[in-house]
Order: C-alpha cells, then sequence, then structure tokens
C-alpha cells in the first residue's frame, strides 16, 4: 500500500508517521517492508504486507480494509492525501482498485 502524507498534526514529528502506520497494520496482518519514498515530491507511506483469505475476493476486501486501518491510524498524527494498494501477481505488483479483482490475462 501507499499512503501520501501530508502535513503533520502538531505536536507529532515525522518519526511518528511510520511508526503509527505500522504499529496499525500489524496488529492485523504481518508486515513485509515499510519504508516513506518521494514521490512527485511527495511523501508517502509504502507498506506491504500479507494478506490471508479464503478466495481471492475476500484477500481484496482484507486488503483494503488494512489501508483503511492505517489511514484512520494516520489521521490522528498527520494528514493523508490518497491511498493506492497494488497486488502480487506472479512476482508483478499492479494496481488493485477498490472492488477491483483482477490478475494476469484480464482486461486491465
Amino acid at each position: 500500500m501507499h499512503i501520501g502524507i501530508g502535513d503533520l498534526i502538531p505536536p507529532h514529528q515525522p518519526p511518528e508517521v511510520m511508526d503509527t502506520a505500522t504499529e496499525a497494520l500489524r496488529k492485523h496482518h504481518v508486515v513485509e517492508a515499510w519504508d516513506i519514498e518521494l514521490w512527485h515530491d511527495m511523501p508517502r507511506v509504502l507498506l506491504r504486507f500479507v494478506v490471508e483469505g479464503e478466495n481471492r475476493d475476500l484477500e481484496d476486501a482484507h486488503a483494503w480494509g488494512a489501508v483503511l486501518l492505517v489511514e484512520q491510524a494516520l489521521s490522528t498524527v498527520c494528514h493523508t492525501i490518497g491511498s493506492q494498494l497494488k497486488k502480487n501477481f506472479g512476482g508483478k505488483f499492479l494496481p488493485l482498485g477498490f472492488g477491483e479483482v483482477f490478475g494476469p490475462g484480464s482486461d486491465h
């Protein structure tokens, strides 16, 4: 997941952004990687995590639930500016729109 980071909410400091995001996500998922990157001069949180589900639709719903959970947690320390979720399909990360399910061979 990628979540754009806007202004901090006083009195919070920059290190709290990543701490808050990873702590929120770890409550429900295994976090594999995390970083803050610049994308078009905007900082954004990058989190890679594992989602368990009985089927693809359920996995996708849980993944979007994780995005909402992290956004809610971040709203206590900073303003967020959009989010993006990507899913690993055979080693390639492709954007996953809200409610969309697709993979290799689809029209997306």
